[in-house]
């Protein structure tokens, strides 16, 4: 999988209009995905090799090379949740309200107590 890294909307050189844009978050996925699908392959191909330490070494390899790209996920998650946040925080806001449901009032008399205690 290539990445070919996020294009900025520009005007085109014969003044025809703006060239298309290309989305860095579905560039920057693309990425990460091809760097988790590598590690895959690696990983499958140390399962092959006939040498036990070399196998046991690519194995390992494999291993960083996935935890770099959940790294990476992790990172991009965080962004994107840094924009909403700044962007769209009741959208956010309601989104959290439904994926906790009903842990929300659990959560909230935890907090409570905890605020009490100080």
């Amino acid at each position: 999988m290539e990445c070919t890294g996020a294009k900025l909307r520009t005007a085109s050189a014969h003044g025809t209009g703006p060239e298309p844009m290309r989305s860095f978050v579905r560039d920057e996925l693309c990425c990460i995905g091809g760097r988790f699908e590598a590690a895959d392959r690696r990983a499958k191909q140390a399962a092959t090799l006939a040498d036990r330490e070399q196998a046991e070494e690519e194995a390992r390899a494999a291993e960083g090379d996935y935890w770099a790209a959940e790294m990476e996920l992790a990172d991009l998650v965080l962004l994107l949740l840094r924009q909403a946040t700044a962007h769209r925080r009741d959208a956010l806001r309601m989104y959290l309200l439904e994926i906790l449901g009903d842990e929300i009032v659990e959560i909230a008399v935890a907090a409570a107590k905890g605020m009490v205690g100080q």
